[in-house]
């Protein structure tokens, strides 16, 4: 019960500061605002930064896939990765602007039931691109 009242609390709170973040930016017309503004002072500005190679989660089943074809669809990707292990899901990034349209390649997720198959599939598809040829 302690672990729910205590997520509750961070909840609001994490509420509350949106909310001050919002009134400050409409009630202050000095100088734009950004989020980049309320970075705390031991932010590490070095560029080390976790990301797409990052294996910080080690439970983690979830893989990016970028540089996607535009032909390349759902169930190419479940086809493609599946053959890894049992998929979860698969989504594709579609584009949504034109901007997005001209660029002629999509991004997307294939999260996989353990680990153990994501990590193969990561190992394995990590410089492959795959093209759908319909």
């Amino acid at each position: 019960m302690s672990k729910l009242k205590h997520e509750q609390e961070m909840r609001e709170r994490r509420n509350q500061d949106r909310e001050h973040w919002r009134d400050s930016r409409h009630n202050d017309n000095s100088a734009p605002s950004s989020r980049f503004d309320e970075l705390p002072d031991d932010f590490d500005l070095s560029g080390k930064f976790p990301g797409s190679f990052d294996d910080g989660d080690p439970q983690t089943t979830n893989l990016y896939v970028g540089n996607l074809s535009p032909q390349v669809d759902e169930n190419f990707l479940l086809r493609t990765f599946g053959r890894f292990g049992p998929i979860a899901s698969v989504k594709i990034m579609w584009p949504r602007t034109e901007e997005e349209r001209r660029r002629q390649r999509n991004c997307g997720f294939v999260a996989f039931m353990n680990r153990s198959d994501a990590q193969a599939a990561k190992d394995e598809m990590q410089v492959s691109v795959p093209e759908c040829n319909n």
